[in-house]
């Protein structure tokens, strides 16, 4: 498994949450979070959050970006709950619209989450550097054990 741990070898986990995108960074996380999950018979969750525009000019705006989140989102679950399947893992997913990191973090904690998965992206461009700021705050933030996938 790729990828800078915290605590990961030395814990019993019971709740692991994969925070995923769909990008194929997060497909890596998924790849160490079944493994994971395999390793201490634990529950995988997975979340994806689906953020809209923010200054949306119409509602069908709105619409089209909600209507190609969910068809993304349906792939990306499609493609896990047969991964986790495969490797004999308990797996749930969850879609929300809103902000990632609160949407997480309120996760981590309503469900009492163990182990946080998230995928690392090295900044190629001011998006990516978005994104990573978003992995960090996580990282920060988060009030269970982390374990980032390069």
């Amino acid at each position: 498994m790729n990828g800078v741990r915290r605590h990961a070898d030395r814990k019993m986990y019971r709740r692991i949450l994969l925070v995923s995108d769909g990008t194929p960074e997060a497909d890596g996380a998924l790849e160490a979070a079944i493994a994971l999950a395999s390793r201490f018979g634990a529950e995988l969750h997975m979340i994806l959050v689906e953020e809209l525009p923010r200054f949306a000019v119409t509602i069908a705006e709105v619409d089209g970006e909600k209507q190609v989140a969910d068809r993304r989102a349906a792939f990306v679950i499609t493609s896990a709950e047969r991964r986790a399947r495969e490797a004999k893992v308990a797996f749930r997913s969850h879609v929300v619209v809103g902000h990632m990191i609160d949407h997480v973090l309120d996760f981590v904690n309503e469900h009492q989450i163990d182990l946080l998965v998230v995928a690392f992206r090295a900044p190629s461009n001011a998006l990516s550097l978005f994104l990573t700021n978003r992995t960090e705050r996580l990282i920060r933030l988060a009030p269970c054990d982390v374990h980032v996938v390069k």
